[in-house]
């Protein structure tokens, strides 16, 4: 009767739901108990309608009680009204379904603390990067394949950039917004081959004869959204009076995806602002946390 209400369960480590539905009915206030078995659809099921678990159950409706703190106890008395079927298509979201008439999409209301903590990547990481541009009439064709540590550190500073551009192009659309995490990428070792990705694959440290009209690019910020996914994105330090940080957009989009222990960063395109200019090729580099305390040092007297 357009007002749906509130519902409210909890699940038990069996797979039981259990828990009440208030809502209105006639222009009255009124309650609903219920309690049923999760159950879970296969895969194949899931994947051709989305929907992951479905819980059953009979309706009872609060017939008598005592209504009110001041009033005398009264035991409340049930009587069966129905029943409820609720299709959740992820943690958070379901179909309310109510005697197999009515349709109500229901999105999970958040209390207290998240369902997870968001995702800190800093630390050490081991890096796998592979460049491969192929061959193209009148040039040569190139791979880069490398395995160095890598540092990842929060960025302090603005939660804003500016944004620089060349060869007259209009900037893209912004990619940070405040709260976006943003780790400063570093090469730490093996120092040739750090030397290497940042000279062919990052494109840092750009020497170029006579005039120059590339824009600086200092660093490389990875970047991630709520949903875990981001981009890795050179930038540029501008010092005083008026120091701020800037980012590079060179007209190249570098897909970031993080997961726990595992970042994962991919491109595909044209060079455009090094010597290699008009080159197709493609990027990818893949990060695995280095823990911390893993390695020891092994010793004849003691066991590894």
């Amino acid at each position: 009767q357009s007002n749906l209400g509130n519902i409210n369960f909890d699940i038990s480590d069996s797979g039981v739901a259990a828990g009440n539905w208030s809502t209105f009915k006639d222009g009255k206030a009124i309650w609903y108990y219920f309690q049923g078995q999760i159950n879970y659809p296969d895969y194949a099921g899931s994947n051709a309608n989305g929907v992951i678990a479905i819980a059953e159950s009979p309706l009872h409706a609060v017939v008598t009680g005592g209504g009110c703190l001041t009033c005398d106890y009264l035991s409340p008395t049930f009587a069966e009204a129905g029943k409820i079927r609720i299709e959740f298509t992820s943690t958070r979201t379901a179909r309310f379904i109510h005697n197999d008439t009515t349709t109500i999409p229901v999105v999970a209301w958040m209390q207290g603390l998240p369902l997870f903590e968001r995702r800190d990547y800093q630390g050490e990481w081991l890096a796998v990067v592979r460049k491969v541009v192929p061959d193209a009439p009148g040039s040569r064709g190139s791979i880069i394949e490398s395995v160095v540590t890598a540092r990842l550190e929060a960025l302090e500073g603005p939660e804003t950039y500016r944004v620089e551009t060349s060869w007259g192009r209009k900037p893209r659309e912004y990619p940070i917004t405040p709260g976006d995490r943003r780790y400063k990428f570093t090469c730490v070792k093996p120092a040739p081959s750090c030397q290497s990705i940042e000279d062919h694959v990052l494109g840092l440290n750009q020497v170029c004869a006579g005039l120059c009209i590339l824009p600086p690019r200092d660093f490389f910020t990875l970047m991630f959204k709520e949903d875990e996914a981001g981009e890795f994105l050179p930038m540029a330090i501008y010092g005083d009076p008026d120091g701020y940080y800037a980012i590079d957009d060179d007209g190249r989009y570098w897909k970031a995806y993080g997961e726990h222990d595992r970042i994962v960063i991919r491109y595909s395109g044209r060079v455009e602002q090094t010597v290699e200019i008009n080159k197709e090729y493609t990027l990818e580099i893949i990060m695995l946390r280095l823990p911390t305390g893993m390695f020891r040092s092994a010793t004849p007297e003691a066991t590894p």
